[in-house]
């Protein structure tokens, strides 16, 4: 045997083919009880998927053929989780109709009922026919029955599966037991029937299930100790505790748990809780068995069972860091030196060192983070002045809350205080589908970046600059990439950035969440975290306020030491003039009340007023709003200046809440009502002021508001106009916000479908391109049944073919094939004509029938849609049907007509190729690189990507970049970057709602450990989540983690189980490193047979063994075919194979 080189695969441009019609089969199953351990199984919904109908948390069902239904009206939702809760029974027509209008239903209300049963049977059957009682929900007097199948209802599932667990945990199976119960909490998701409001037997019901999800978790932590992981029980325990601390079995639970974990200390401080928490809320002490449970741990009984040795702390380890609260670094002067700061004396030094080192001409940034309150803006106004004192030029910056401001008003600010041309927003995407096509909305978004960053380098250039920009949080995600992409080009600059972020409520969490993570990746970037103040600092802080407060340690415990709670503490003690109180008001918002009450009335009404406005208070829109000139109102306005309600800067005259808490405690103590009215008035003060166009972000907001939940036709239109002016500045997160508005207060009538149905469809392409693709597929769902409704054929063809958009990963789940769908595009493509409109359908049903059996006509259709578009010469739509190419031939053997359609798409870059295209075709390119041993291609290929990525801040790529990151990260050998960027990776794409985020995290971290040799640590993880239907392609792996672990039996017992033993026909992306790990399991236990794996795998024997689209790589496919030459005793071969191993790139070995 010759091994080849890793050469350019043969591959020529797809073909044009006729299509087949073709169907998909559905299987069900039933339930069978439990058995012990080594065989143990249900065959159940919980193994083929998730169940159908599950109201574990909000509503969520599927229809008859398994596609997630979305269930919009709230009396929709009530009615199909009261027939849910009472799944094979009979509900009464009585006690739906009391249960839907709340004990006072109108006289039509039965009428409606059977409307909404009749909605109901449409979304859960969609092929049923009229007037029969075939589907699942039937008539049956007096009212409706559920017919449901076993398993197919989460709450029946549940406890069955908790059932089994307590059983095998008292067998002592404790493996099986953690099975049953881990699957069964994968089920939970919040309050069971969150659906129905005050409803008495859903309300018992529900304490139930909560009652019984407490077993479940208690049974998990029996099986974990049972297991020898008593780390994994104190977890579970400390869940336990938390949710009910007056149950001694849960802290019994804790104790013996942490004893066993080799946390003495803790288990007794544990014991001291318990007691004190029983003391003060009943008067109570603890039983007799918890007493000698601690006993028994203080004098280390060995009945307790055998303790993990702790690892012991190195000698010169340094103390705690709660002893460094009260020292001050010698070199650095005291935080007093800084006009009205208290302690903060290592955050204060950390800012000198980063200023003074921006002085000089090395960029920094420093990063404060910690909750609302904690300090991050008064040590951000200190850093300031000691810019300031040090000769540096400062400018102020801060974004704001809601859609209060435009997109990028963070850099606006920045760029009018530094006296920067402010650059070209206009240009980008348009509002309509009359935009320039030759103008690319990713390459302008870029270039806008581009040119903020150029204006702030430019000014740096001249002098010492230093920017504060205060509440990341609010910032939108297109002034997040230009944070991102400014960082990289401060190099040698003498310019510093002190910026603030709140640890939650932001504005695009995601955005947030991944623009840290690579900040904190970025040498020049210190994060610095934020926690309360010490009680020395407190002392400091007391001192001079008078008598009658707490003592320092008492309002350290009562605040956590936030230093904001303990501001308005003081200044409610001195409002209050001084006499003792016996409490400190609970909560900040009973503070800002207090206070605001004792405000003049005129007074009261303009911060009521100002509190909804924004937290910028522009005086002019007050005035106008209550009919005063500007003067009465700054008068007016004094009186909260001086309770500290309110902030003013004399050289700006701009006003704003001292805090945001405050602004947010006043604006939720408006009723309904009040607060409808308020917005009206902010809303026509805009426009009196400033005119329909100006302030748009929040003349969209106030109109929105002002509607009160009724359709409005100036918020409509007002929302509309926000939204395009958004999506024309690419700012595709606050157009979608915009556009959902404008959806909810559309009025009806007249050409309201049609102004609908635009609506909706541009709304789902702008989800799409702000990382929200489950939102766009319900919304695309709304607008195919307006178009369908109507009649309207082409209209329908419009809006299916969005789903045959240029995409990187597939928008169905895994395995899924929507028959409907497929049916309705075979209707739409027999009767299209127009070539464009052919291409489009033809491709998206190419990528619709990828899961089913049909890919392979999906496959010629695909490239027929190509043939199209090239005789067309559009290289936009011929990069469309070039990718849906990619997606539907994605199988092991079609590996190089891929490769080649990749390489005709990146032939047009330059031609009118749109940049997203571009990249998605390179980072599907970069993972054949890699199949295929061109190390160097690879490479290239991720640093190519990693810019164009970064610039284009599409999250769908985002996440992509960052696997593909950690999956390079794990070639080249560095453990720790891998690991962080995996979780990282996992983050992201939890945000985003497409399929794979368990898979994928699950998939590179037991490759990991496989490929350095270590037992996969995630094995309990992988059991929990395999059964699942949407997680069939971790089956393999965690047949090979159980061998890994010694666990032949279980594993043999699985691949019966799952199917496994008989080798695959179907083929998907996943099946090249499927087959690889199949062969791996054929080698070890003889099955699927090793022969056929073999002859199977020999093809492609020069591969290497790739995650999906590079998320890693495994090693050379010679290392598994010698593995099976060694089980079918040709050791000629499997010398063979191993030289061959060994001279390609990547990991040597695999497993333990």
């Amino acid at each position: 045997m010759a091994c080849s080189a890793p050469l350019r695969p043969d591959a020529s441009r797809p073909k044009v083919a006729a299509g087949r019609p073709g169907g998909r089969r559905r299987d069900t199953g039933g339930t069978t009880a439990g058995r012990v351990e080594g065989d143990f199984e249900r065959e159940s919904g919980a193994a083929a998927g998730a169940p159908r109908f599950r109201v574990l948390g909000p509503l969520e069902v599927t229809d008859a053929a398994g596609t997630p239904v979305v269930v919009g009206s709230g009396k929709l939702r009530a009615l199909l989780t009261l027939l849910i809760a009472d799944a094979g029974r009979v509900v009464s027509v009585d006690r739906l109709v009391d249960r839907l209008w709340a004990g006072d239903p109108p006289a039509s209300a039965v009428g409606t009922l059977q409307v909404y049963v009749s909605q109901a049977r449409r979304l859960l059957d969609p092929s049923r026919r009229a007037r029969t009682d075939a589907g699942a929900i039937v008539t049956r007097p007096p009212g409706y029955l559920l017919d449901a199948a076993d398993g197919e209802v989460d709450t029946g599932l549940f406890a069955a599966l908790v059932a089994d667990g307590e059983r095998l945990a008292e067998q002592a199976a404790h493996a099986a037991a953690l099975e049953a119960v881990d699957r069964a909490l994968v089920l939970w998701r919040g309050r069971p029937f969150s659906d129905v409001a005050e409803d008495p037997d859903l309300a018992g019901h529900a304490e139930a299930m909560m009652e019984l999800r407490l077993r479940a978790l208690d049974c998990k932590a029996a099986a974990q100790l049972g297991r020898g992981r008593p780390d994994l029980a104190a977890a579970t325990a400390e869940t336990l505790v938390r949710e009910q601390p007056l149950r001694e079995r849960y802290w019994a639970r804790l104790m013996l748990a942490a004893y066993r974990a080799g946390r003495q200390a803790d288990a007794l401080n544990a014991y001291q809780d318990c007691r004190k928490l029983l003391d003060e809320e009943l008067g109570l002490v603890p039983g007799p068995e918890l007493v000698a449970l601690q006993g028994a741990i203080l004098r280390r009984d060995p009945a307790l069972g055998e303790v993990a040795t702790a690892a012991t702390p190195a000698p010169d380890a340094p103390e705690p860091s709660g002893g460094s609260e009260q020292t001050t670094r010698p070199s650095e002067p005291a935080a007093d030196s800084v006009p009205g700061l208290v302690g903060r004396d290592r955050e204060l030094g950390e800012l000198r060192a980063g200023i003074e080192a921006a002085r000089r001409g090395t960029a920094t940034m420093v990063l404060l983070e910690g909750e609302a309150g904690i300090g991050k803006t008064t040590l951000a106004e200190a850093s300031a002045w000691i810019a300031r004192d040090q000769g540096m030029n400062v400018v102020w910056a801060r974004a704001v809350e809601d859609l209060g401001a435009p997109p990028f008003w963070l850099w606006e600010q920045v760029l009018q205080e530094l006296g920067a041309e402010r650059p070209a927003f206009v240009g980008g995407m348009a509002a309509d589908d009359q935009a320039d096509p030759a103008r690319d909305p990713a390459i302008e978004r870029f270039r806008l970046l581009e040119a903020i960053a150029r204006a702030v380098v430019d000014v740096a250039r001249t002098g010492p600059l230093l920017l504060v920009l205060d509440d990341l949080q609010w910032a939108d995600a297109g002034s997040l990439q230009a944070l991102r992409l400014l960082i990289g080009r401060l190099r040698g600059l003498p310019c510093g950035i002190v910026a603030t972020c709140r640890s939650a409520d932001a504005l695009d969490a995601a955005a947030l969440e991944h623009t840290l993570a690579l900040l904190g990746r970025e040498r020049a970037v210190q994060r610095l975290p934020l926690s309360g103040l010490s009680v020395p600092e407190i002392e400091a802080l007391l001192s001079g306020h008078g008598d009658g407060l707490p003592d320092a340690a008492a309002m350290r415990e009562r605040t956590g030491g936030n230093p904001f709670f303990l501001a308005e503490l003081l200044r409610f003690h001195h409002d209050a003039d001084s006499r003792s109180r016996p409490q400190v008001p609970a909560t900040v918002r009973d503070v800002v009340e207090r206070r605001f009450e004792r405000l003049p009335e005129r007074t009261r009404v303009l911060v009521r007023l100002a509190a909804l406005a924004g937290a910028e208070i522009d005086v002019a829109i007050l005035a106008h709003a209550v009919r005063l000139d500007s003067a009465r109102v700054v008068t007016a306005l004094e009186p909260a200046l001086d309770s500290g309600l309110l902030r003013h800067d004399e050289e700006t005259w701009r006003w704003r809440f001292a805090h945001d808490i405050s602004r947010d405690a006043l604006s939720a103590r408006l009723a309904p009502g009040e607060r409808t009215q308020l917005h009206a008035l902010l809303a026509d003060a805009i426009e009196a002021v400033h005119g329909e166009d100006a302030h748009l972000d929040d003349l969209a907001r106030h109109r929105f508001h002002a509607a009160g939940g009724t359709a409005s036709e100036p918020a409509f239109r007002t929302c509309s106009r926000a939204a395009d002016e958004a999506r024309r500045r690419l700012a595709f997160d606050q157009a979608a916000r915009h556009r959902e508005r404008a959806l909810a207060v559309l009025p009806p009538g007249g050409d309201g479908e049609d102004r609908r149905y635009r609506t909706l469809l541009t709304l789902v392409k702008e989800l799409r391109l702000a990382g929200d693709v489950r939102r766009a597929a319900s919304v695309l769902n709304e607008a195919v049944e307006i178009a369908r409704r109507a009649g309207d054929r082409e209209r329908l063809a419009e809006a299916v073919s969005v789903l045959g958009g240029v995409a990187l990963w597939n928008w169905r789940s895994y395995g899924t094939v929507d028959p409907a769908f497929v049916a309705l595009l075979r209707d739409l493509i027999a009767e299209t004509r127009d070539p464009r409109r052919r291409a489009e359908l033809l491709g998206t049903l190419a990528v619709e029938l990828y899961y089913g059996p049909d890919r392979p006509e999906g496959e010629r259709l695909a490239e027929e849609a190509v043939e199209i578009a090239r005789r067309i010469g559009d290289p936009e739509l011929r990069g469309r049907t070039l990718n849906n190419y990619v997606m539907a031939s994605w199988v092991p053997e079609r590996e190089p007509a891929r490769i080649a359609a990749l390489e005709e798409s990146l032939a047009l870059a330059g031609s009118g190729l749109p940049a997203v295209t571009e990249v998605i075709a390179r980072m599907h390119l970069l993972s054949a690189h890699l199949k295929f041993g061109r190390i160097a291609e690879y490479e290239d290929g991720i640093e190519r990507s990693r810019d164009t990525v970064r610039a284009l801040g599409i999250p769908e790529l985002e996440v992509q970049l960052t696997y593909q990151e950690a999956g390079y990260a794990i070639f080249r050998g560095d453990d720790d970057t891998a690991v962080e960027l995996i979780e990282q990776a996992h983050r992201q794409h939890r945000r985003i709602s497409v399929w794979g985020a368990q898979w994928a995290r699950l998939m590179q971290l037991t490759v990991l450990d496989r490929i350095r040799g270590r037992v996969p640590a995630r094995l309990d993880e992988l059991l929990a989540a395999a059964p699942l239907a949407e997680n069939a392609a971790l089956r393999p792996t965690t047949v090979l983690a159980l061998l890994d672990a010694g666990e032949r039996e279980r594993a043999r017992h699985l691949l019966r189980r799952w199917g496994l033993e008989r080798v695959p026909r179907e083929l998907t992306w996943a099946s090249d490193f499927e087959h690889g790990q199949l062969g791996e399991i054929a080698a070890v236990l003889g099955t699927p047979a090793p022969d056929a794996m073999y002859r199977m795998l020999h093809p492609y024997r020069d591969r290497l063994q790739v995650v999906g689209s590079a998320l890693a790589c495994a090693g050379s496919t010679h290392l598994i075919l010698a593995r099976l030459a060694r089980r079918l005793d040709r050791p000629d071969a499997a010398a063979e194979h191993l030289a061959c191993a060994a001279t390609a790139p990547g990991p040597a070995s695999m497993g333990p």
